[in-house]
């Protein structure tokens, strides 16, 4: 275990030491460099040190620590330099404070004349005079002024002048420790490239919105209905008297009055026939009036025939003697009454197209007339119904 072995050095490991041994030698002959540290033998240190700062990065200057102060001398009058910053940080302001002796002649007239902005100061970035961050310690006057720097490390801040009046110091160079944002441990290799895009799952809700564009359809569809239900339908043209007439004397031969012997009801039927006609005919308020009322009003007309006055006349007075004295006609007798409206529908025919409308001649009855005409028409017809039905009841008991 105590033999020595023998270490034959590789070529490549002699050469870098033989560099590394000028190097050295060169830069501790360089004029004006006392005390430079030699080179060091870690020039072959593994890949994975190289990221440690070496001697030769390292800065040569003293450190300068927050709260140390510089002493200078601007011709005989004492000043003093401090670091306030605790502690330096990458891109921060760092604030150096000159304090000077107030005991000193003119210490409170005179103020200090910094570096200009345009002015190099290695790697730190001037931002001017400010005020300074507390009052000055008792018989002392203080200024201030910051620098900036985007290195992180130890960093050297080179000499530089300041003028005081007329007299001049000069500060030394010190080096300070700059502290990274990023933290101490943080090395490119931690950081990484911007990777693809992320598929990031988005709940939609399907039921919900499926549930919503039903019920909006629904809504849809109810307004068209609605206003489809609303819309103003055209007026039907009104039908035409006689065929009105026509159809309602059909019926009355259809029905079963004569038959079954119920001749004040069929005669009843046939006189609301004819004088409705009248009315639809001429204009003529039939249903209101009584047998010579209405005779002597379509005499009177200048529409209505003289002879179709006579002949609806006799009707109608035949027509009451069955009505209210009792007279009780064959069933003869009563279709050629029937037969007698007919053809008297038929030659009076349709009422003529009535003359346009003008501003100068209104029409002579009014909608709101004829409604209320024709309803009373039909409380009339039903309370006459009502009482022939009576006496058809009498005629059966008796």
């Amino acid at each position: 275990m105590n033999q020595e072995r023998s270490i034959i050095p590789r070529p490549k490991t002699v050469l870098a030491m033989v560099f590394a041994f000028s190097i050295g030698s060169a830069a501790s002959s360089g004029p004006g460099v006392q005390d430079a540290p030699p080179m060091p033998s870690t020039m072959l240190a593994p890949p994975g040190s190289m990221n440690e700062p070496t001697a030769e990065d390292a800065p040569s200057s003293p450190p300068w620590r927050p709260g140390d102060a510089i002493e200078l001398d601007f011709d005989g009058t004492p000043a003093r330099l401090v670091l306030q910053n605790t502690p330096a940080e990458v891109g921060l302001p760092v604030r150096l404070r000159l304090e000077i002796d107030s005991d000193t002649p003119a210490s409170g007239e005179l103020r200090p004349v910094w570096p200009t902005r345009d002015q190099p100061l290695g790697e730190f970035e001037i931002l001017g005079s400010v005020p300074p961050a507390s009052a000055p310690t008792a018989g002392t006057v203080a200024f201030a002024w910051e620098i900036r720097t985007f290195a992180s490390g130890v960093v050297e801040l080179p000499a530089f002048g300041i003028r005081l009046g007329t007299a001049d110091a000069q500060t030394p160079a010190r080096s300070m420790d700059v502290a990274s944002v990023t933290g101490l441990d943080a090395t490119p290799e931690t950081y990484r490239d911007i990777s693809g895009a992320v598929d990031v799952p988005i709940d939609r809700p399907w039921p919900v919105l499926w549930i919503t564009l039903s019920l909006l359809a629904a809504a849809l569809i109810g307004f068209l209905l609605v206003r489809w239900w609303r819309r103003p339908r055209p007026t039907p043209p009104p039908v035409p008297a006689d065929t009105w007439a026509l159809a309602r004397l059909d019926e009355l031969a259809a029905g079963d009055d004569l038959p079954r012997g119920r001749v004040n009801r069929f005669y009843i039927g046939l006189t609301d026939i004819a004088r409705d006609f009248m009315e639809r005919r001429y204009g003529i308020a039939a249903p209101d009036r009584t047998t010579p009322e209405f005779i002597r009003e379509a005499g009177r007309h200048p529409e209505v025939d003289p002879e179709h006055a006579r002949l609806l006349g006799n009707l109608l007075r035949s027509a009451d003697l069955v009505k209210f004295a009792g007279d009780r006609p064959a069933s003869t007798e009563a279709g050629r009454d029937l037969q007698l409206v007919r053809d008297f529908v038929h030659k009076v025919g349709p009422r003529p197209a009535p003359p346009e409308i003008t501003s100068s001649n209104p029409a002579s009855d009014s909608p709101t007339e004829n409604v209320a005409s024709r309803s009373h028409s039909h409380h009339r017809r039903r309370a006459v119904d009502e009482a022939v039905d009576g006496l058809d009841r009498l005629e059966e008991r008796s």
